[in-house]
């Protein structure tokens, strides 16, 4: 009986030399997905790297014009919020707050929809960025090793970014808790000393993500049962 045809062209026997590792890794792979020989394996692995490179480009700009008019989009709104804010000067306090209190939430949601589109940018171009060296490298040595650093910066990137998400964060809690607190409250936080004033902004701040933590909480419940 024939073999079965592995593609719509003939076939044809390559013989190449890998390391040790490769050859661990390609096995490793191949017991992750069940793929029933090396061969095949590296068959596989060959059409996806060929289907990766060929796709790539286009991914990381599309996902660069996204990012950026997600960016563009975020600065507008800002931009807008603070003329509607100096145009309702005339609202009580109440309706003030109120307003005040939906521009932010919408500003929050910006803010997150922009971090996230410029984190997953990021993801998307260190990919690239990994895998270019191996097809523009004169060696595989070199190849490796300009993957190695492209992988490495992007990964200080998304440190970054998360550092600066998280630093966002806090600053959105701390101005929110300050908007909140009475006139008296203002007061007793200023008769404080240092250490007394970061205790109570800390359980302010504390309170509040608990606060944020269970209305996300019952909104995901609320959708579920909707769903």
């Amino acid at each position: 009986m024939a073999r079965p045809k592995l593609g719509d062209s003939e076939t044809t026997r390559l013989h190449i030399k890998i390391t040790e590792d490769e050859v661990e890794a390609i096995d490793t792979w191949r017991f992750d997905n069940r793929i029933p020989s090396r061969s095949e394996a590296v068959r596989r692995l060959c059409q996806i790297g060929i289907l990766a490179d060929n796709e790539l480009d286009g991914i990381v700009d599309y996902a660069d014009e996204i990012h950026h008019g997600i960016e563009r989009v975020y600065f507008d709104t800002v931009r807008s919020v603070d003329e509607v804010r100096e145009k309702i000067v005339n609202l009580t306090g109440d309706e003030l707050k109120a307003l005040d209190s939906l521009f932010r939430e919408i500003l929050r949601d910006l803010t997150d929809a922009s971090d996230a589109s410029e984190e997953l940018y990021t993801m998307i171009l260190g990919v690239f960025n990994g895998i270019a060296p191996f097809a523009e490298s004169k060696t595989i040595q070199e190849g490796t090793t300009k993957s190695k650093e492209a992988i490495s910066n992007t990964n200080s990137r998304l440190n970054e970014i998360q550092k600066s998400r998280e630093q966002a964060e806090e600053n959105r809690r701390l101005v929110t808790v300050w908007s909140r607190m009475t006139p008296e409250e203002v007061a007793e936080y200023h008769a404080m000393n240092d250490a007394d004033q970061d205790k109570f902004l800390e359980q302010r701040i504390e309170a509040l993500k608990q606060s944020e933590e269970e209305l996300e909480r019952l909104h995901l419940s609320k959708e579920e049962k909707e769903k």
